[in-house]
């Protein structure tokens, strides 16, 4: 009897979910153990091996559908059967549910964890800090191919994009987010877009023979004359398009975005995360996409 581990507890937005996603999908691939991802379908159209893939499950099903719109009902009970199993332990046959408080993390990678798994059928983890990035590092280019963004989602787009492969451009997505950063923790971490602007003439003057063409991807309009000429901007700002664009950069400078972080490993893309007053260092010193979700 093979063990499932199930997510159905939303953990933030799409970037979070993505993370969790993949380091309890790497801990799968690990151990045998089969995956149903309940969080996922309201995205899943984005991506090559989940868009007909309706419970967004490992292995994937031989004959999949996109019948999406049916996960909500499975979502519910199973988090109804999960807090009714944590409140009262052994009700519910067959079925463990592991909680996390906030904050708290658990490694995936021992032993012990993999031997509770398998003595049940069903695994409900509820928390973010699920971690196995030695697991992530071993399953990478399997998690990617999984992962592929469906480039047919947004034809004009892709479009767009594909000028800058064929003439060996340097691609750089400036992923700045507005909104909720002006607010969060204090707005410690909230980047104006002035500053991108600036670092962007920055990168553009000291990297000219890599011939950076800069792509904007910002949750609220900003005004495309402040940064080099020739900068791009996904026209609806729409979280698809920026992910779309994040997938296809070589690097992206964000702040402190899971979502970015996300695309950085899945396209294998350098990422630097952009504070006030910090002087950014050459474009080779970026941090490698296959670290960017190891925290």
């Amino acid at each position: 009897m093979s063990s499932t581990l199930v997510l159905s507890k939303y953990q933030g937005g799409l970037g979070n979910r993505l993370i969790l996603h993949i380091h309890v999908l790497a801990f799968a691939m690990e151990h045998g153990f089969s995956l149903a991802n309940l969080t996922l379908h309201r995205d899943a159209h984005l991506f090559e091996g989940l868009w007909a893939n309706s419970w967004c499950r490992y292995p994937p099903p031989a004959f999949g559908l996109p019948l999406h719109q049916l996960v909500r009902g499975a979502r519910f009970w199973a988090e109804y059967f999960a807090l009714r199993e944590s409140r009262f332990p052994g009700t519910v046959p067959g079925l463990h549910t592991w909680t996390l408080g906030e904050g708290e993390s658990l490694s995936m990678e021992s032993s012990q964890f993999a031997d509770v798994c398998r003595k049940h059928r069903w695994i409900n983890l509820q928390g973010w800090l699920f971690r196995a990035p030695h697991y992530v590092r071993k399953h990478r280019e399997a998690i990617r191919k999984i992962l592929r963004f469906r480039r047919s989602v947004n034809p004009e787009l892709s479009s767009r994009l594909a000028p800058a492969k064929s003439s060996n451009r340097t691609r750089i997505c400036l992923h700045i987010r507005q909104g909720d950063f002006r607010l969060w923790s204090g707005g410690q971490f909230y980047i104006d877009p002035g500053e991108y602007a600036q670092a962007a003439h920055r990168i553009a003057q000291k990297e000219a023979r890599r011939n950076p063409e800069f792509w904007v991807c910002s949750d609220e309009p900003v005004d495309l004359k402040i940064f080099p000429p020739g900068t791009m901007v996904c026209p609806h700002r729409s979280l698809s398009e920026d992910f779309q664009v994040m997938t296809e950069s070589d690097f992206i400078l964000g702040g402190v975005s899971t979502l970015s972080r996300t695309a950085a490993f899945l396209r294998d893309a350098r990422i630097y995360s952009l504070f006030r007053g910090r002087e950014i260092p050459a474009l080779d010193a970026w941090a490698p996409g296959s670290t960017a979700i190891n925290d």
